[in-house]
């Protein structure tokens, strides 16, 4: 069991936090927020004044001091903490954040799906994680993009589509899905 703030107490906190225009650092490492707790977060960072986040349960930073890349590879991340770095991601606070790895956390589907969700206005040119049986990097300079065999799911998919539709990808010219059992 963890101690600290629940799925029901993060809900509560969400629903002021976007009023508070002068905090501009929020540790909510190392509690229990749950998917619901962190959508209400996540819907609510765009309106605040918070420039540094810190979060999951090894104390992960997302601050706007990350020179153009955000590295949360293997920091415990899940599914709560990945919907409110996909919303941090697409705030002003992250603005010039390009590239992204998240592999080697356990994100879900839900983590996966929030992410797709942001990607066009997150404007990432490069983004490393992990889909089907293997960690991938996608990056805009690619001209081609294999990912033959790789045992994909159907969120595999739909970030990949959502990551192609991003003007990032407007180079790549090939891509191969082959031998994927969907």
């Amino acid at each position: 069991q963890s101690a600290g703030m629940t799925e029901e107490g993060m809900r509560v906190f969400a629903r002021s936090c976007g009023r508070w225009q002068h905090v501009t650092r929020l540790n909510i490492s190392q509690n229990s927020i749950g998917i619901q707790g962190a959508r209400e977060l996540a819907a609510a960072l765009p309106d605040t004044g918070l420039t540094t986040l810190v979060l999951g349960p090894r104390a992960t930073e997302l601050c706007k001091d990350h020179c153009g890349r955000l590295d949360v590879a293997g920091k415990g991340l899940g599914q709560p903490e990945m919907t409110i770095v996909a919303s941090w991601l697409a705030a002003k606070a992250a603005a010039g954040v390009d590239e992204l790895d998240i592999s080697g956390n356990k994100i879900g589907d839900e983590g996966k799906r929030a992410l797709a969700a942001v990607l066009p206005a997150a404007k990432l040119q490069r983004v490393s994680l992990d889909l089907g049986n293997g960690k991938v990097q996608l990056a805009a300079s690619d001209t081609a993009l294999s990912l033959a065999n790789k045992g994909m799911k159907p969120i595999d998919i739909q970030f990949l589509a959502s990551w192609l539709s991003t003007e990032a990808t407007a180079g790549v010219e090939e891509m191969n899905i082959s031998m994927i059992p969907i």
